[in-house]
């Protein structure tokens, strides 16, 4: 992982050469490390250190080489065609209504010139043209310049149709679609949406209070597929095949089909590709009678998934489900032996049978691995979401036991409804009704516990700032030293330990929480994205500035939800019209502004319309406003001035400036990558003022 990060930037940069001074430069890296190795051979250290180094040092030199193999196939493909604008022939994968038109996800395919078998994103202002499946052919501009964060799901290029038309060769449809298509035949939100999400990862019918509600309970890892569902659905065909009698070896390697196969329906997620890897090596494993070893299986997951797509580093999926992973591997033991241990558990476990002991034992074993993933995810979701759930071990104690039983109805009901559509038999549609009837109930009972564990105090421990960061990481190690050489301890030391851990990580989360709200109270906190400024002090917010596209309309909710804004008191879109802020009525939409100031004009204005039911938005020009307790914002001519705590500050497009250094002091802080804020100390109470 560590050589990919420093490697994949290098590649970045190389892309301004051709193909042939791409492959000296890597031909010569490769090269000088052998040469280090060899210099080193040479220096007689000892045997031990000497193979230790050799092996590091070929890991590296392979790693290099094959992720610059799997680099050119990719991004090395595309680059020539930057800024040009081919025609394209692709399938489409996916397609979503948009604000201005449509988007599809298509693959490459049947192109002479072009390459074949990539991703990418099209863009058009034209109303839908095709459905997944459909092969289609389009001449637009290619741009290669994009986000990691696509790039880490295989999409590496967008195309531009703007008012081109998209030309449909011929219509197909993909086995995932018809299964879905069935799938909302026989559920109605909102179970529809959790069984989608649980099944496939489909998050496309959830409704947005569901989601943050399953959010705030620490339950969302349920709607993306993930190493639970391929366990579940490893352990469901290993069960089917054993009931007629196959031996348990080649039951489990039988398993691997349906295993890869939903994979494949799951369109290969960084999170469930790791688990299928790990699963496929623990199978090998019992078939060559070999001790398993977690660890080793999950290296080899990482190593294989970033050897084919080296941007997956950069994707959460990935990083979530390996720290994950890596703490449920290193800490689940540990943590259950001392739960079984503790006084009432342990009463239990004396007193009932053999039934209360494999329950209790579940349980435990529930909350410590719930445990370990929380603390573990916890650096990771601070550091990309600024949120973490603090209740989530309790509700994967009261909802993970009903994903098992979701998926296996769930499963049941979609193949009896696609038997029924192909021979007709109303037995079948019987039967698959019956099915999503019991999948429903169970569905029900964990939104029932998300909405019960979502209104618990402090549900989402927010934080934007790089302390809380800090803190998370504090805690991972505080429970890897917790653990450390834990097999040697006896009952007593290991209660010990583990109430030292606990008490450090509350003493550690309340000092640092306690110092961000101190330090904060009464500060004007100006964030900045690429095209917007979000000023909020005292859970009163403003945002000034245009919000081009959907992720930036992510960044500055994430900012506003840590900083407990709950309604905006004043949007100003700074643009002539609204064709560039795709983006803003996302953010009208989930924080209803009192007043928004924006030109009627551009194809935009009337989904802000929209969004803001029924409220009159004002006219930019000439605007003043004082607001956030001595906060006055005014529109200039061809700017914005903001003016807080006597200091000036001037935005001019994507571009602001202090051009006033009186007044209160200014802090500057660090936020998110290309991101910055600014905090002000302001006199008063906060609140709007006229």
């Amino acid at each position: 992982m560590t050589v990919t990060a420093l490697f994949l930037p290098l590649y970045e940069r190389m892309l301004e050469y051709g193909w042939y001074r791409r492959l000296l430069l890597a031909g010569a890296a490769v090269l000088t490390l052998l040469l280090v190795l060899n210099a080193l051979s040479l220096m007689h250290l000892p045997k031990r250190r000497m193979s230790l180094i050799w092996l590091v040092g070929v890991s590296v030199t392979a790693a290099l080489v094959v992720e610059f193999a799997s680099l050119e196939r990719t991004v090395g493909r595309v680059q020539p065609f930057d800024g040009t604008s081919p025609t394209i022939c692709a399938r489409v994968l996916e397609w979503d209504r948009t604000d201005y038109g449509s988007k599809y996800l298509i693959e490459t395919l049947d192109n002479e010139s072009f390459p074949n078998h990539l991703r990418a994103r099209l863009y058009t202002y034209q109303e839908q043209a095709a459905e997944a499946g459909d092969i289609i052919q389009i001449t637009a501009p290619v741009t290669a310049d994009i986000q990691n964060y696509d790039k880490s799901r295989g999409i590496y290029f967008y195309v531009f149709g703007g008012e081109t038309a998209i030309e449909c060769i011929r219509s197909q449809e993909l086995l995932r679609d018809r299964i879905i298509e069935e799938t909302q035949t026989l559920y109605d939100d909102p179970v529809l949406g959790i069984v989608e999400g649980v099944l496939f990862g489909e998050k496309g019918n959830i409704e947005e209070p569901i989601r943050q509600m399953m959010t705030d309970a620490g339950l969302v890892h349920l709607l993306a597929v993930s190493g639970i569902h391929i366990s579940l659905m490893g352990a469901f065909c290993g069960k089917l095949f054993s009931f007629v009698r196959i031996p348990k070896r080649f039951a489990a390697l039988l398993s691997l089909g349906p295993v890869w196969g939903y994979i494949a329906l799951a369109q290969f997620s960084p999170s469930a590709v790791r688990a299928g890897i790990m699963a496929t090596m623990y199978t090998l494993g019992m078939l060559l009678q070999r001790e398993g070893d977690t660890l080793a299986a999950l290296c080899t997951a990482a190593i294989a998934v970033l050897a084919v797509s080296p941007y997956s580093l950069y994707s959460i999926s990935f990083q979530l489900s390996f720290l994950i992973t890596l703490g449920i591997i290193l800490c689940t033991s540990p943590i259950a032996q001392v739960l079984l241990t503790t006084g009432p558990v342990d009463w239990l476990m004396g007193r009932g049978g053999e039934r209360m002991e494999k329950l209790l034992r579940t349980l435990c074993s529930t909350a410590a691995a719930s445990l370990a993933a929380t603390v573990f995810s916890m650096p990771v979701m601070l550091y990309h979401f600024q949120y973490t759930a603090i209740w989530g071990v309790l509700a994967a104690e009261l909802a993970l036991w009903a994903a098992a039983p979701l998926m296996v109805f769930a499963v049941l009901s979609v193949l009896f409804a696609l038997l029924h559509s192909l021979s007709g038999w109303l037995v079948f549609l019987l039967v698959a009704r019956v099915a999503a009837g019991f999948a429903g109930i169970f569905a029900r009972w964990i939104l029932l516990v998300s909405k019960a564990i979502s209104s618990l105090p402090g549900a989402l421990f927010y934080s934007h700032d790089i302390s809380m960061m800090l803190c998370g990481g504090v805690l991972v190690a505080l429970l890897l030293l917790a653990v450390c050489k834990w097999k040697g301890l006896s009952n007593a030391a290991k209660r010990s330990r583990m109430a030292c851990f606990v008490s450090c990580s509350v003493f550690c989360l309340c000092v640092t929480m306690t110092a961000e709200t101190l330090s904060d109270k009464g500060m004007l906190t100006i964030f900045s994205t690429e095209n917007a400024l979000v000023l909020t002090r005292d859970g009163q917010g403003a945002l000034v500035g245009d919000v081009c596209d959907e992720y930036e309309a992510q960044d500055v909710l994430s900012i506003l939800r840590c900083e407990g804004v709950e309604r905006l008191e004043l949007v100003l879109c700074t643009s002539e019209d609204t064709d560039e802020s795709v983006g803003l009525d996302m953010v009208v939409e989930q924080m209803r502004p009192k007043m928004v100031a924006v030109e009627p004009k551009g194809t935009m204005y009337a989904h802000i319309l929209e969004a803001m039911d029924g409220t009159e938005t004002v006219s930019p020009q000439s605007l003043y406003a004082q607001l956030l307790g001595g906060v006055s914002i005014q529109m200039l001519d061809e700017s914005v001035q903001i003016e807080a705590g006597g200091k000036k500050l001037l935005k001019t497009g994507q571009r602001c400036d202090i051009i006033d250094q009186g007044g209160s002091e200014v802090r500057r802080v660090y936020l998110l990558p290309e991101q910055s804020a600014l905090k002000i100390n302001m006199d008063g109470k906060a609140g709007t003022q006229g």
